[in-house]
């Protein structure tokens, strides 16, 4: 053998094989970690969206919907002035929300309600009711009133069938994304860690908007009071809020639920996976002592 060149020191070093650093290991290892970052961030914003829509999913369900456009037509049919206003700004109008299939006609076709608000004339001189009193306790116009019903109308839209169908598709779309991204996230997890992974981007995507969800209960609902604390002074701000009180408890009637469950899925993932922690540390721990 050569010996070194004038200069050059060279230490023989003696370790065993599997001490030795391994470079091509670590880059696979630093690539798998960041495979399941990706795949598990991936995985939660999926199915924060998959719950969002489960939710959407339930609130525009046939009898479900129905329910809560009735709910909401209620207000507008027993407020005293409007009923008594309305006949004379709009027959049409008071004929088509007082009909028996009102809701059922709203569900499958939501356009309808805009249409028969565009029968409700703008100015006083409009009025189909006899005389100058068409509307008189409404501010003389029924402008602000179809401002006000069109907030209605436009809430309406959410409860649409359309809605629904597309809700159903959506569904099907981010359960087949779901799978693939969970599929890759346990693939590039180990162990223990596998059931963490899936475990934790469970929370990630159900907890804080549980936590949030019980946090807009009660702050909207003190805002749904406050619009309608004027009483008779303000028409308009009752009727919304008589009108939107509906929509906003079956949103939160219909989500709440749906976060709850895969919030508490979340806290029986995270459980087995300590679970099988302690029985590998264990298991492993019998080994060494015998």
């Amino acid at each position: 053998m050569s010996e070194p060149p004038p200069g050059m020191n060279y230490a023989r070093i003696e370790a065993p094989l599997g001490a030795m650093p391994r470079p091509a290991a670590a880059g696979r290892s630093s690539r798998r970690v960041d495979a399941k970052w990706i795949f598990g961030v991936l995985f939660a914003v999926l199915l924060f969206s998959l719950i969002a829509v489960l939710a959407l999913f339930r609130l525009t369900a046939p009898d479900q919907a129905e329910q809560t456009i009735a709910a909401m037509n209620q207000p507008i049919l027993t407020q005293p002035q409007l009923r008594a206003d309305l006949p004379l700004l709009s027959q049409q109008f008071f004929a088509f929300i007082s009909s028996p299939g009102y809701a059922h006609d709203i569900y499958e076709d939501p356009a309808r309600l805009r249409e028969a608000i565009g029968t409700i004339p703008q100015s006083p001189g409009q009025n189909a009711g006899p005389g100058p009193e068409a509307g008189a306790g409404l501010g003389g116009a029924g402008s602000y009133l179809r401002a006000a019903l069109g907030v209605y109308g436009s809430a309406v839209l959410v409860l649409g069938s359309g809605v629904h169908a597309v809700a159903k598709g959506i569904l099907f779309v981010l359960l087949a994304l779901l799978l693939v991204t969970g599929s890759a996230l346990v693939f590039f997890s180990r162990g223990a860690g596998r059931i963490v992974s899936v475990g934790s981007a469970v929370a990630a995507a159900s907890w804080a908007p549980l936590l949030a969800l019980i946090l807009v209960r009660g702050s909207l609902q003190g805002w749904l009071e406050g619009m309608d604390s004027g009483g008779q002074s303000d028409v308009q701000k009752q009727i919304l809020a008589d009108s939107l009180r509906p929509l906003a408890a079956s949103v939160l009637d219909q989500a709440e639920p749906v976060f709850r469950f895969f919030s508490f899925l979340a806290v029986l993932l995270l459980a087995a996976a300590a679970i099988v922690y302690l029985a590998m540390k264990l298991r492993e721990g019998g080994r060494i002592s015998s």
